[in-house]
């Protein structure tokens, strides 16, 4: 996995868990759950883009699989409110692929 790459979203997600540790600390644990499984869901994908392109016949079960480690954060915050906030796993969902595209449009800039 290109771990370089991750290095922008890591430093993003951990600004955005210090703004809110002090407000409001679900929001911050809101937000690094989310961020650590939307790195695991962008490892499994980097894994199987290989048997996506040689048409292999298991990536549909990958694809349900990598769509659980996007769903997880989100269910378990709605259930534990008061210890993950949804909206801040959903942030921490969002920041690698804010982040990816910021960059790509720094680049092409």
């Amino acid at each position: 996995m290109p771990y370089k790459k991750l290095l922008m979203p890591t430093i993003v997600a951990a600004a955005a868990a210090l703004v809110f540790l002090f407000i409001k600390p679900s929001v911050t644990r809101g937000i690094l759950f989310g961020y650590v499984f939307s790195v695991i869901y962008l490892y499994h994908l980097i894994r199987d883009i290989d048997k996506m392109i040689s048409g292999d016949a298991s990536v549909a079960l990958s694809q349900i699989i990598r769509m659980l480690f996007l769903c997880i954060p989100l269910v378990v915050s709605a259930f534990y409110p008061d210890v993950f906030h949804i909206i801040g796993a959903f942030a921490g969902l969002m920041i690698p692929k804010f982040c990816f595209y910021v960059s790509g449009f720094l680049r092409k800039g």
